[in-house]
């Protein structure tokens, strides 16, 4: 009988990742990377990180995932907080276990050459046993539907099978909080929506926290809880998303689905995310 790799978390009181006083500059810039970033983001929650290019955005990311200050070096104010902890008290495979990184090209994370054994490379380096990890990589093949490419050599796969793939090798890992930054860059709009199909099972059904990095937000809207703006290494706006949506995005360079701006304008309340929910509202009239 299968057993669902993740069991629905019991988030504490604490929020799953909470950013304080964050100040960073890269080695040799006198420009701040990031300056005086403050946020919390509350387990079981999706949020989406908008922003245009330049804005701090990856920076954040890294800081996130502690690449930020151990790999990337530079003037570091602040703290990151994972579930109460201190990430520069963290070694790095204890953050990988707690969150999980997925890159915008899936290749610079794939790193052996079939996908079983893609799977096995995270478990192998943290030591799990031989036992726990086949049965994780089991778990993982099924909840994603991958039996069939799972002796493919990872040449083989198309860009979206790659991306699950990646995502995948993240979840063997059994993380609390997602980080994906730009997951869908590479993929058309119907592969783009599986990604984040899939980011929706895992929050609804596991209780698994996300932040994601998405320009097309349409594709995102639906599952995520708030919206974060930033510009200039800053957060600007952080807010529900129907109540960020309310406000002007775009005096930030962030371009609102046409969907959202035609409802702005007929003035509706609340705010449909989707245009099969908004033209099921116009057919219920």
């Amino acid at each position: 009988m299968f057993i669902n790799p993740f069991k629905k978390i019991k988030h504490s009181k604490l929020d799953v990742v909470e950013v304080k006083n964050l100040t960073f500059y890269y080695s040799g810039s006198s420009r701040p990377a990031l300056e005086n970033v403050n946020f919390g983001l509350a387990g079981g929650s999706v949020l989406l990180l908008v922003g245009v290019s330049g804005c701090g955005k990856t920076t954040l990311l890294r800081s996130i995932v502690g690449l930020v200050p151990k790999f990337y070096a530079g003037k570091y104010e602040g703290s990151v907080l994972l579930n109460g902890k201190n990430i520069n008290e963290m070694d790095m495979p204890e953050i990988s276990q707690y969150v999980g990184y997925l890159f915008q090209n899936p290749d610079n994370q794939l790193f052996s050459y079939t996908v079983e054994r893609d799977l096995a490379f995270g478990l192998e380096n943290l030591g799990v046993e031989k036992s726990e990890a086949i049965k994780r990589i089991d778990e993982i093949i099924q909840l994603l539907s991958l039996d069939g490419i799972r002796k493919k050599p990872i040449y083989e796969l198309s860009d979206g099978q790659k991306q699950v793939v990646a995502l995948a090798g993240i979840l063997v890992l059994r993380p609390k909080l997602l980080v994906l930054d730009e997951p869908t860059s590479l993929l058309d709009p119907r592969t783009a929506l599986s990604i984040i199909n899939i980011v929706k099972m895992l929050k609804d059904k596991f209780g698994i926290s996300a932040i994601i990095v998405e320009h097309r937000l349409e594709l995102a809207l639906e599952i995520s809880d708030y919206i974060m703006v930033m510009a200039g290494g800053s957060v600007k706006m952080f807010d529900s998303t129907r109540q960020a949506l309310r406000n002007r995005l775009q005096d930030y360079g962030v371009a609102v689905p046409p969907v959202i701006s035609v409802q702005r304008e007929l003035m509706c309340d609340p705010l449909e995310l989707t245009v099969k929910d908004f033209v099921g509202r116009l057919h219920a009239r």
